[in-house]
């Protein structure tokens, strides 16, 4: 039980900095390069690692294409959420890519695993949640385009950023049961890099500060450490890893407004609040 907390726990707060540093970075040097610089650093921490498990005993065809899945999904949902961080306080971004896990039961559903009465009420109470969160009013001229308020073509980018980290948790949940977990790690940073970073490099439009490469840095290896301590804490109970996990999405309004004074709606707070209730309740159904 105590590695299950230590797990959730873990990932709550690896996420939450991952998300902080990587929206600071963002606003700063844009969401392309960001994405470069924690997807290619992030490869660079695993490395080693990746070195030391070797390669899987065996590695299907099936797995491969689900690795190959899990790895587009990430890297896509990571590069528009980037951008959302322009267009959208933090503490919103992140309550809405929390329903990540609440995607993921709907499409192992789809796919024939049960799903119970009550979590489907549980899912129209989360969609609530997601639409008082990204309601947003006109507010007075000069006002920081990010506090308190979310642009109109920034809410159908957030529900993509649900769905794609949706079916990436779905096929990572697959392919992990039959590869080492450091393999988990590699194809969103290997696409990442190879998708983003190279083109900029070679088109020189790389774009760094040296707050910036600290940021990426710090993101980047956040993102991996927040994995491996979820899934450390999901091998003694699932349900109870994935609700303190989910509450980096409670964290990170608080950080958001401490580092950069992003005031919210009180309907926006009221939204977040239901949307991190909804996710609790959920994985501890599912448990």
């Amino acid at each position: 039980m105590l590695i299950a907390v230590l797990g959730g726990l873990g990932a709550a707060l690896c996420w939450t900095c991952s998300t902080i540093c990587a929206s600071s970075s963002s606003r700063k040097i844009g969401p392309s390069s960001t994405l470069s610089w924690v997807m290619s650093l992030g490869m660079g921490f695993i490395i080693v690692p990746l070195l030391v498990a070797g390669n899987p005993d065996e590695l299907s065809t099936r797995t491969a294409l689900l690795l190959v899945i899990a790895g587009l999904t990430n890297v896509i949902g990571l590069r528009i959420q980037y951008v959302c961080y322009t267009r959208a306080p933090v503490g919103i971004v992140a309550a809405v890519a929390s329903t990540e896990g609440v995607i993921a039961a709907v499409i192992a559903a789809v796919f024939g695993e049960p799903i119970q009465g009550i979590t489907i009420w549980l899912l129209l109470v989360i969609t609530i949640g997601v639409i008082l969160a990204a309601a947003t009013r006109d507010e007075p001229a000069g006002g920081s385009e990010v506090r308190g308020r979310i642009r109109l073509d920034a809410i159908g980018l957030l529900a993509l950023v649900a769905v794609l980290y949706g079916v990436t948790l779905f096929t990572t949940a697959k392919a992990g049961n039959s590869v080492p977990l450091i393999w988990v790690l590699v194809p969103a940073r290997l696409f990442g890099t190879l998708m983003f970073t190279a083109p900029l490099v070679v088109t020189r439009s790389l774009r760094v500060t040296k707050s910036t490469f600290w940021l990426g840095m710090a993101a980047g290896l956040a993102e991996v450490l927040g994995i491996l301590c979820f899934a450390f804490g999901a091998r003694k109970n699932i349900a109870i890893s994935a609700v303190l996990a989910a509450q980096f999405a409670a964290i990170t309004p608080f950080v958001a407004f401490a580092l950069f004074k992003e005031r919210l709606h009180k309907h926006q707070i009221i939204g977040i609040g239901i949307v991190i209730i909804g996710v609790t309740a959920v994985s501890v159904v599912a448990g």
